[in-house]
């Protein structure tokens, strides 16, 4: 190869690169901006008062998270109680070759207290004891379970519900959480003992008690199998919108088809517990429009508060907090946004 051919080929294969990289990091700022005027929305996909809508998009990250409910099933991951014994962090080892996606109000049971995982993150493959955030459910616990300091998975796969999340994540209140945690222990009780002739569920502080009982899991499974299958014909689906009783609840968008499909019946199963003890009042509901999802996601808001902050190297999490009540999280993971969540603000409680 001559000199001149050789300076011809350095420059191509810099060029080509250039086009890579360029390529690469658009899609990476795409990811990180996420352009909801590239999405759409269909639905609803209801069953009973509980409607889905999916939110679709052509670009999608096909990168295969492992999550935590299938890490833990095939033994990759160990969670286990930090040596400070504090109920905000615990430590978490991962021996998987995949990223592991932990989404925000994963249950686990087991250690001194049960606990919920406060935000979504990435765990990198290979990683250990690495401290995750995490809040308690169970108050009046601190004792070791039969695993000792070790935690593994609920019975049910359930997210904890809406109001816990948000008491969690978004306030950053233990004290909020716990009151959370009680009010839905006795709504999830009151409905057991009335509706459905089963018993009131004593004896335990923790929510795991009423969402692991076999009325709860009976609930999720019908909600699954009844909403599960609207993922097989929308493969470019991304994201959900979650209504109940005709509300926005909220709405989740992930990097791709492959993690939505991960995580969406959970979702489903978290939210059928609390639609099936909604006491809004039996009438008929208008649903929202897609274009109303579209822009509850758009709406522009005043904000109250905004706060970022590191959650685990890589991992970012900012929280805008709007003065109409709604609350918007953005977990960013390698600069690109892996978890967006809208929630709209909380009903208040009835006695």
């Amino acid at each position: 190869m001559t000199g001149k051919s050789l300076l011809t080929a350095i420059v191509c294969a810099l060029c080509v690169a250039t086009v890579l990289q360029a390529g690469a990091t658009k899609q990476s700022d795409d990811r990180a901006k996420l352009d909801l005027s590239k999405l759409k929305v269909t639905g609803p996909y209801t069953h009973k008062n509980l409607s889905m809508y999916l939110i679709h998009g052509d670009s999608h990250d096909s990168t295969d998270y492992a999550t935590l409910t299938e890490a833990m099933a095939k033994r990759r991951v160990t969670i286990r109680e930090t040596d400070e014994e504090t109920i905000s962090e615990l430590l978490i080892s991962y021996t998987g070759s995949d990223p592991l996606f932990l989404q925000e109000g994963d249950r686990i049971t087991g250690g001194n207290q049960d606990r919920i995982l406060v935000t979504s993150l990435v765990v990198p493959p290979q990683s250990k004891n690495i401290k995750v955030p995490t809040m308690c459910i169970e108050r009046d616990r601190w004792s070791e379970g039969t695993n000792g300091k070790f935690f593994e998975s609920t019975d049910n796969k359930a997210l904890a519900p809406k109001s816990v999340r948000s008491a969690a994540k978004g306030e950053k209140s233990q004290g909020k959480v716990w009151k959370e945690v009680e009010n839905s222990k006795a709504q999830y009780a009151r409905f057991f003992l009335r509706r459905m002739g089963g018993k009131v569920y004593a004896g335990s502080s923790s929510l795991n008690t009423e969402l692991d009982a076999p009325e709860a899991r009976k609930i999720s499974d019908t909600a699954t199998r009844s909403l599960g299958g609207v993922l097989k014909n929308n493969l470019d689906s991304l994201g959900v919108a979650i209504v109940m009783d005709g509300r926005i609840e909220e709405v989740n968008i992930y990097p791709g088809h492959r993690l939505l499909a991960k995580l969406y019946p959970r979702i489903v199963q978290s939210y059928a517990v609390d639609a099936a003890v909604s006491d809004v009042p039996k009438k008929k509901t208008v649903l929202p429009k897609p274009a109303d999802i579209m822009k509850f996601m758009t709406t522009s808001r005043d904000v109250k508060t905004k706060r970022t902050e590191k959650v685990l190297p890589g991992n970012h999490l900012t929280v805008s907090c709007y003065k109409d009540g709604h609350v918007m999280f953005d977990t960013e993971y390698a600069h690109a946004i892996v978890h967006r969540q809208w929630m709209s603000p909380m009903k208040a409680t009835r006695n």
